[in-house]
């Protein structure tokens, strides 16, 4: 654990010196340039994201958690070049997922069982659609991000607790 600040500081500030750099060249380009090519709407989402997901466990779960596996990889890692965060899917439909109870405490049997570890991961992201995580994440834009994720979950209080960070993105 102690190599991992460090190594999150470094991301950050990899991070943060290409987006200097990139704004200096930006600034330094022609107004018709600039209109040419606008900025990604959700750009100031994926630092966030590098920094959250990129150390955690992301579990999924909704009713199209198969197929929205596909989608959800594809968004994080194309989009967001998030690649180290480790997915787990689950289906509402299984037994190990109720609805009414999310994220599920079965997880936490699932994890001793699988992993030998009662520790659960600190985001759970759940979607009833595909794209969901994508529409969410737009909806953000128009109003405060830090507001807005806080409404979608709750904050983390223990790390082998059932309440940690739940970005719950059913509609």
């Amino acid at each position: 654990m102690g190599s991992s600040p460090s190594l999150i500081q470094k991301k950050t500030s990899a991070l943060t010196c290409m987006t200097r750099s990139r704004s200096a060249t930006i600034s330094n380009r022609s107004s018709s340039d600039a209109d040419r090519q606008p900025p990604h709407p959700l750009a100031h989402v994926s630092l966030w994201l590098q920094r959250i997901v990129n150390t955690h466990i992301v579990v999924v779960f909704g009713r199209e958690s198969q197929e929205a596996s596909r989608a959800i990889r594809k968004l994080f890692e194309d989009q967001y070049r998030l690649t180290s965060a480790e997915f787990l899917f689950f289906d509402v439909d299984e037994p190990l997922c109720d609805e009414e109870e999310r994220p599920p405490k079965q997880l936490n049997d699932y994890f001793q069982q699988e992993t030998g570890d009662c520790i659960l991961p600190k985001i759970y992201i759940g979607t009833s659609y595909l794209g969901g995580i994508e529409a969410a994440l737009q909806s953000a834009t128009s109003g405060h991000l830090y507001d807005q994720m806080r409404l979608w979950g709750c904050p983390l209080k223990s790390h082998n607790s059932i309440d940690t960070e739940i970005f719950d993105l059913y509609e």
